[in-house]
C-alpha cells in the first residue's frame, strides 16, 4: 500500500470514529435510530424481508391504497368486504407506457373488476415529470395511483387475462367463470375504460384459460380455453387465433384425455413457433406450434397439416404447470415445472422428458453438445444438489366438493432472483404461504451450487399472484390478492449490494 492510500484510509477511519462517538454519546444512545415517527408504519400483510438471501431480497408486502369510483352497489360490496378476491392481470389500459392493474372479484350477483393506473413516477423517480410532481407536492410514492375504477363483470372473473383481442391496438380484458360455458371480452377504449362486454359461447364448462401467442407470432394475443364437454362429450381444448383478433376467430379444437387443469404457452423447442403445454389429469400434452397461414385471404391459404400433439403419461396427476428458464444451460431454452397431486415438484425439458438429479447438469441443446462432451470428464462427479420441492398431499383436496373452498396450489413463473434464471412461485392458499424455488444451475454455469427455497407468510390465504415489474430494477415484483382483503398487496424487490475483495496485494489500484 503506498503512502497516499494509507493517509486516505486513516482519514476515513478517524472520521467514522468521530461520527460514531457523536451519535452514541452516553445518555443519547439510540436517539437517532429511535427518533419518533410522525406516521405509524403500516402493518405488513406479507412477511418477506430477509427471506431467501442472498439470491432473493424482497420487502414486506403492504396494501395498495385505493379510492373507488363506479357503481354504488359495487362500491358498497368492496367497502363491506363482501367482494371475494379471485384474480389479477395487468396491461397498459390507458396508453401512458406504464402497466396498470386489474383485479377480479366475485360479488353476490356477478363479478367486479377494479382497475388502478400504474404510476410512472414510481417506475421512473428521476424523470422530469416526477421531479415536477415532487416539487408541487403531488408525488405519489406507490406503484399504482390511488384512483380505482370499478367495472361490472357479467360473471365471476375466476379467470382474467389481458391482450388485444380485436386487433384495434388497445388492450382488452378476457374473463370466464369456472364451470360456465361462455368466454367474455371487455374491449378497451385506450383511455383506461372498457366498452360493453361481448360473449363467445363454448361447447362446455371452463376448466382452464391461458392468453399469449401460439404458432407464428403476429403481435396479437391468442386465447386457449379448456372445457369439459357436455352430454358425455370428451374434454376439449379450444384455441382462438386469427389476424383480426381472437374475439373474431373460429377456434381450433383438440380432444383431451381428461379435463385441462393447467395451460402454458411458450417456445419449447428450437423452431420459431410457440407451443402449448396442457395438463390433463395424469397426461402432459404438448401441442407443437406451426404456421396456419391465417393472415392470407381465404382461397390463398395453403393446406395446413394438423398440429403435432405429443402425449406423456405420468405416474401422478398434474395440479398445475408453468414454463420458464429454470435450469441454466449454455444454449437458452425453456423447461416445464409440474406440481403433482402428491405435492411434489417435477421439472421436464421441452420434449417432455423429466429431469432428475443426474442429468440436470448435462441438460443441453444441440448447440452445447460439443462443449458438454469435452467437459463431461471434469464435471461427472459434480452432480447438481437438487432436492425436489414437496408440499402436503393434495389428492384429498377437491374444489368440486365445496365451491367455497380455497383454490388448490398453483405454479407461476417469475424473476425475483439476482441469478440469471426464472424462479418458480408456488401459491399455497391453505397454508397461507408463497413458496419461491430457484433451481441450481448446471455445473458449467457461473454459479454451480446455487439453490434457494424460501417461503413468504401471508396474513390470510393468498388466492392470486401476479409477477410484475414495478420499479427500476429488471426483476419481477409481486402483486398479491388475499382472501378477506379488498386491496391487493405489493411485495417489492430490494437492492442487494456486495463487495468482492479480489486482491490482497500491496500495490497501487490499477483502476485509480
Amino acid at each position: 500500500m503506498n503512502r497516499k492510500h494509507f493517509v486516505l484510509m486513516l482519514a476515513v477511519a478517524l472520521t467514522v470514529i468521530a461520527l460514531a462517538a457523536f451519535l452514541w454519546r452516553p445518555g443519547q444512545a439510540g436517539a437517532i435510530a429511535q427518533a419518533p415517527s410522525t406516521a405509524e408504519t403500516p402493518a405488513a400483510n406479507v412477511l418477506a424481508t430477509g427471506r431467501g438471501q442472498p439470491w432473493i431480497n424482497l420487502r414486506d408486502g403492504l396494501s395498495i391504497a385505493a379510492t373507488y369510483s363506479g357503481p354504488a352497489a359495487a362500491m358498497r360490496a368492496l367497502a363491506a368486504g363482501r367482494a371475494e378476491p379471485l384474480s389479477l392481470t395487468s396491461a397498459d389500459f390507458d396508453g401512458d407506457g406504464t402497466a396498470d392493474l386489474a383485479a377480479g372479484y366475485r360479488d353476490v350477483a356477478a363479478g367486479l373488476i377494479v382497475v388502478q393506473a400504474g404510476n410512472p413516477d414510481f417506475m421512473y423517480p428521476d424523470s422530469p415529470a416526477a421531479a415536477a410532481h415532487r416539487a408541487a407536492g403531488t408525488f405519489v410514492a406507490a406503484p399504482f395511483l390511488p384512483a380505482a375504477a370499478i367495472f361490472a363483470a357479467p360473471v365471476s372473473p375466476d379467470f382474467l387475462a389481458t391482450g388485444d383481442f380485436d386487433a384495434d391496438g388497445r388492450q382488452d380484458l378476457a374473463l370466464a367463470a369456472r364451470g360456465s360455458a361462455a368466454l367474455y371480452f371487455l374491449p378497451g377504449d385506450g383511455r383506461g375504460g372498457f366498452g360493453p362486454s361481448r360473449v363467445t359461447s363454448l361447447p362446455g364448462a371452463v376448466t382452464a384459460l391461458a392468453v399469449g401467442e401460439i404458432n407464428r407470432r403476429d403481435g396479437l394475443a391468442d386465447v386457449a380455453v379448456g372445457v369439459v364437454g357436455a352430454n358425455g362429450r370428451s374434454p376439449l381444448l379450444l384455441i382462438f387465433e386469427g389476424p383480426e383478433g381472437a374475439l373474431r376467430a373460429k377456434p381450433e379444437l383438440f380432444d383431451l384425455p381428461a379435463p385441462a387443469t393447467g395451460l402454458a404457452l411458450a417456445g419449447l423447442d428450437d423452431d420459431p413457433y410457440r407451443d402449448l403445454a396442457i395438463a390433463a389429469g395424469n397426461n402432459l400434452l404438448l401441442v407443437r406450434g406451426r404456421d396456419r397461414w391465417l393472415s392470407l385471404p381465404d382461397g390463398m391459404q395453403p393446406q395446413v397439416a394438423p398440429a403435432q400433439v405429443e402425449r406423456q403419461t405420468l405416474p401422478f396427476a398434474i395440479v398445475s404447470l408453468a414454463a420458464g428458464d429454470f435450469v441454466w444451460s449454455q444454449a437458452y431454452h425453456l423447461e416445464l415445472a409440474l406440481l403433482a397431486d402428491d405435492g411434489s415438484l417435477h421439472l421436464l425439458n421441452g420434449a417432455g422428458k423429466e429431469l432428475n438429479r443426474e442429468d440436470l447438469d448435462h441438460e443441453v441443446t444441440k448447440e452445447g453438445e460439443a462443449h458438454e462432451a469435452r467437459s463431461r470428464e471434469d464435471v461427472s462427479s459434480q452432480h447438481l444438489s437438487f432436492t425436489p420441492f414437496v408440499l402436503r398431499d393434495l389428492r384429498e383436496t377437491s374444489r368440486l366438493r365445496d365451491p367455497n373452498a380455497l383454490p388448490l396450489p398453483s405454479l407461476l413463473t417469475s424473476r425475483v432472483s439476482f441469478a440469471p434464471l426464472d424462479t418458480i412461485i408456488v401459491l399455497d392458499p391453505a397454508d397461507q404461504k408463497i413458496h419461491i424455488a430457484l433451481i441450481a444451475p448446471g455445473a458449467q454455469s457461473p454459479m454451480p451450487n446455487l439453490q434457494s427455497l424460501t417461503s413468504l407468510d401471508a396474513a390470510s390465504a393468498p388466492v392470486a399472484i401476479l409477477p410484475l415489474r414495478l420499479n427500476l430494477d429488471a426483476m419481477s415484483d409481486l402483486v398479491i390478492l388475499r382472501r378477506g382483503a379488498t386491496q391487493p398487496d405489493v411485495v417489492l424487490t430490494a437492492p442487494s449490494a456486495s463487495v468482492m475483495v479480489n486482491s490482497a496485494g500491496d500495490e497501487d489500484d490499477p483502476y485509480q
